[in-house]
């Protein structure tokens, strides 16, 4: 395991300098670097050609390899992969953790939502509501006036709409991309609608005591889950938990339905084999029935396959589904024969697909879906044969921790 060092970007290290349609290296003291085995460590870490005021470490196990500024102007980092290794980690146990508490909290911001709390507090139920549901960006107040795109703590009510239990929101988000999505809940729809009478450039998370409008913050945000939960947890946190129950349910769907179609191919086999049977035996009774009469018991036997009297045509009593985590155990698809239950390509397809949900879901791309907000152990256990049960007989929360963590739970 590699060893690392804390890097400290005020320290010197190496500079990145346009070079033709290339770039070149100087060291600390401003020397270019012709050493071929640097040259291709600074290769290897792919820092983007739009990056300018270029840092890398001057050492190949600091935590930080590189950090430069984007084409926006924003502060970006490249990190070792064995500190990328840990803190992914720690992230994905901490999704679990903040997994085992929502259960208790969700009925505390129930009742937030539905009593005659003071503002703030209802506020930040309606918060901590549509994280847990929708799983948005916390957002900031730099981000929205600098470059127009809004998070969960900078919506405004022209963000938002809402008819009976249906919450719509539309916005423009991170990224230049435009958020679109439907929360169902009776008792955020309650609270956003009173909300909405306000103008359309309010706040929608705000309230008004004599006279003066108050907002939440994301400092806020993060400051009433780490509360309620009791955890160190963020927003972010809430986005890592989703990402990952929606790949873990697509993985679920996916082997459940690759199961039933490899059930499909051997009950067709193994008919295909009777009929094959059948006639075999028949012609066997017809060339010996005028020497010895014994075809009739061969005849028979291939007829009993065909029609499921006899063992070798007869069809499963049960299909086999993925591990269930539910109330009612399901049969562990990791105990089925290989060959009749897997194939690698339909695993590549089905991961690929569960990207593509978590993707969806979170507003990423499925490469983004997949290398920062989906736990690599739900993927892991699918290749094993393992996934929660696609039936949802328990919370995805439940399921997933299951799953994951097996009797530690």
């Amino acid at each position: 395991m590699t060893r690392l060092r804390r890097s400290d970007p005020t320290r010197p290290g190496y500079s990145r300098r346009r070079a033709g349609t290339g770039f070149s290296y100087r060291d600390p003291a401003g020397q270019k670097v012709t050493e071929k085995q640097l040259r291709q460590r600074f290769t290897e870490l792919a820092i983007p050609p739009a990056w300018t005021d270029v840092w890398i470490s001057p050492h190949p196990n600091g935590h930080i390899q590189a950090i430069g500024l984007d084409a926006v102007g924003r502060r970006q980092h490249i990190y070792h992969p064995a500190w990328r290794e840990q803190k992914d980690r720690l992230k994905f146990e901490r999704a679990l953790e903040l997994a085992a508490s929502l259960p208790r909290v969700r009925g505390q911001v129930t009742r937030d939502l539905r009593g005659d709390s003071e503002p703030r507090a209802r506020a930040l139920a309606a918060a901590f509501r549509m994280l847990d549901l929708a799983s948005l960006r916390i957002g900031s107040e730099r981000y929205a006036d600098d470059y127009g795109s809004h998070g969960l703590s900078t919506l405004l009510c022209s963000h938002v709409s809402v008819r009976g239990d249906v919450v719509r929101l539309d916005f423009p988000a991170k990224s230049g991309q435009q958020f679109q999505g439907v929360i169902t809940d009776a008792d955020l729809a309650t609270y956003l609608r009173a909300r909405l009478r306000e103008r359309p450039a309010a706040p929608l998370l705000s309230w008004v005591v004599d006279g003066e409008e108050n907002a939440l913050s994301a400092a806020d945000i993060n400051s009433f889950i780490k509360e309620r939960t009791g955890g160190e947890f963020s927003a972010k946190d809430f986005r890592t938990l989703r990402g990952t129950a929606a790949a873990a349910q697509s993985l679920a769907q996916s082997l459940a339905q690759n199961l039933r179609a490899a059930a499909g191919m051997t009950t067709h086999e193994d008919e295909a084999s009777s009929d094959a049977g059948t006639k075999s035996g028949s012609a066997g009774s017809r060339a010996k029935a005028s020497t010895a009469g014994s075809g009739t018991k061969s005849g028979t036997a291939g007829k009993g396959a065909r029609d499921g009297t006899a063992g070798a045509g007869t069809k499963p009593s049960t299909t086999a589904t993925a591990t269930g985590v539910g109330a009612v155990p399901a049969v562990s698809a990791s105990r089925q024969p290989r060959a009749a239950s897997r194939n690698r390509r339909a695993d590549t397809r089905a991961i690929a697909e569960a990207m593509r949900q978590a993707a969806a879901v979170l507003g990423n791309t499925p490469a983004i879906a997949r290398t920062s907000y989906v736990d690599p152990r739900i993927v892991d256990l699918f290749r094993a044969g393992e996934t929660i049960d696609p039936a949802g007989r328990v919370s995805a929360e439940t399921a997933l921790r299951t799953l994951v963590l097996g009797d530690d739970v």
